[in-house]
């Protein structure tokens, strides 16, 4: 009977992975609504989970999206976080809406990849996409909780500063 302990340890293994990742969302999710941010929606695939949380009081932000990408190779260490800040601007007018593109699609147009952080325009709204890699055996680690703290805040600033211009 190795074979079957074998695929009962992959099994496992497996499972433990899965979970993992789902302990980080839940740090993340745990951290921002702890900053007061509240959650707004949250979705899981079998690829990724998302949620979205309403940037309350934020200077620049209106809303951040949040995706843990799973990697293709369930046993795989590493994960992909993906956070997108929205900047929102509200417009009252049709000649407003295309004052905001002219000059938001010109500042896009000529912007580099800021801080690792890529943008792009949709109607209204400028988004800002920074991606982090994370170590998924972190996830158990005392001081994991504080570490997605620091991670947040510090791709917050990052948003937030390379974002800031966009605000009207």
């Amino acid at each position: 009977m190795p074979s079957f302990s074998m695929l009962e340890n992959f099994a496992l293994r497996r499972e433990v992975s899965d979970s993992l990742d789902e302990i980080l969302i839940g740090q993340l999710i745990a951290v921002l609504v702890g900053k007061g941010y509240p959650m707004v929606g949250i979705v899981s695939d079998p690829d990724h989970h998302s949620v979205r949380f309403r940037m309350q009081k934020d200077p620049v932000l209106y809303y951040l999206s949040a995706t843990l990408h799973r990697p293709p190779n369930k046993l795989a260490r590493l994960v992909t976080l993906s956070l997108t800040g929205q900047v929102k601007n509200f417009l009252s007018s049709s000649q407003a809406l295309l004052d905001f593109y002219a000059n938001d699609f010109k500042k896009l147009t000529e912007a580099p990849l800021q801080m690792g952080v890529s943008l792009s325009h949709q109607l209204n709204s400028v988004l800002g996409t920074a991606q982090r890699q994370i170590r998924l055996d972190r996830a158990t680690e005392p001081d994991s909780l504080t570490e997605m703290g620091t991670l947040v805040d510090s791709v917050l600033s990052e948003l937030r500063q390379v974002l800031q211009p966009f605000r009207h």
